[in-house]
C-alpha cells in the first residue's frame, strides 16, 4: 500500500499543472493585471527585436529578481516529461549537425557538429524559456477573473473603431478557463488507453510504430470530439442565461506601483538597447 501511494503521488507530481494562481502578498500579486500585460508585451517585444546574449542575460536577471519578489516558491515551476527533455536534446544536436555555422566544428565518428549551430540553439532556447516564464509570473500572481477584465478595460479605445471587443474578451475568458478541463480529459483518456493496454495479453504487450501512431489519433479525436461537447455545452448554458456578457471581474485601480512598473520596464528596454552596441 505504501509503494502504490508513493507512485501516486509521484504521478500527480509529474502533471504539468499550468494557469495556477499563487496566493501571496507581495507588490506583484498588488499590480493592476493591465499593468502586467502590456509590460509582458512590451518586454518580449523588446527581446525580440534586440535578441542578443547580453541582452537574454539581462532579461532573464530582471524576470529572476521579480520572481524574487513575488515570493512564489520553486516548487510552482511545472515538471517537464522526460520525452520534450529527449525532443530538446535531439533537436540541438540536429542544429548542430545540420547548421550553415561553419567554425569551430566538432567531428564525432562520421558526424560533424557545428559549435555556432549549437550556440544558436542555445539562444533560441534560453529566449524560449524566458517568455514562457514570463507567462509563468503572470499566471502565478494574476487571477484568471482579473486578465479577462483587464483585458476588457484595455480593448475599451477599440469600441470605437467598432470591433467586437467584448465578444473577443468573452472568447479569450472563455479559452483560459477551458484549458485546464481538456488537459484533464486528456490525462483521462491517456490512462483509460494505459489501462486497456495493460490488460492485454501477454503477447500482444509489445507495441508498433503504428500502433503509438494509432493511439495518437485516438487521444486527438476523442479530445476534439470532447471539446466541441464542452463548448456545445457551455454555449446552451450561455443562451439560457440570455447570451454573453460584458466581463467583469474584480477591478483594481492604478496606483503607485503601477506607475513604477512601468518605469521600470521602461529602463529595463533601455538596458537592452544599450546591449545591442556593447
Amino acid at each position: 500500500m505504501g509503494n502504490k501511494s508513493k507512485q501516486k503521488q509521484s504521478k500527480q507530481a509529474k502533471q504539468i499543472v499550468i494557469f495556477r494562481f499563487v496566493d501571496k502578498n507581495s507588490p506583484i500579486h498588488s499590480l493592476w493585471a493591465g499593468t502586467k500585460i502590456i509590460s509582458l508585451i512590451v518586454l518580449t517585444v523588446a527581446i525580440t527585436l534586440m535578441i542578443s546574449w547580453q541582452a537574454l542575460i539581462v532579461f532573464g536577471i530582471f524576470l529572476g529578481i521579480v520572481w524574487i519578489i513575488s515570493g512564489v516558491p520553486v516548487g510552482a515551476l511545472p515538471r517537464l516529461p522526460r520525452w520534450l527533455i529527449y525532443l530538446i536534446i535531439f533537436s540541438g544536436i540536429l542544429t548542430g549537425i545540420t547548421s550553415d555555422a561553419t567554425k569551430p566544428i566538432i567531428h564525432i565518428g562520421a558526424a560533424q557538429i557545428k559549435i555556432g549551430g549549437l550556440i544558436t540553439f542555445a539562444e533560441f532556447l534560453m529566449f524560449s524559456l524566458e517568455i514562457i516564464l514570463c507567462l509563468l509570473i503572470l499566471s502565478w500572481t494574476t487571477k484568471l477573473g482579473e486578465v479577462a477584465d483587464a483585458i476588457s478595460t484595455l480593448g475599451k479605445p477599440f469600441r470605437r473603431l467598432g470591433l467586437p471587443v467584448t465578444e473577443y474578451v468573452n472568447v479569450f475568458a472563455l479559452s483560459l478557463r477551458g484549458i485546464p478541463l481538456i488537459l484533464e480529459e486528456l490525462r483521462l483518456l491517456a490512462a483509460a488507453e494505459k489501462q486497456r493496454r495493460m490488460h492485454k495479453p501477454a503477447f500482444e504487450t509489445a507495441i508498433t510504430v503504428r500502433e503509438i501512431f494509432q493511439e495518437g489519433a485516438n487521444l486527438l479525436s476523442a479530445a476534439i470530439s470532447s471539446a466541441v461537447r464542452r463548448a456545445a455545452e457551455m454555449s446552451e448554458a450561455m443562451q439560457a442565461r440570455g447570451g454573453y456578457s460584458e466581463v467583469v471581474g474584480v477591478r483594481k485601480h492604478t496606483s503607485k506601483k503601477d506607475f513604477f512598473a512601468f518605469v521600470l520596464v521602461a529602463c529595463v528596454c533601455l538596458i537592452l538597447l544599450v546591449t545591442l552596441f556593447i
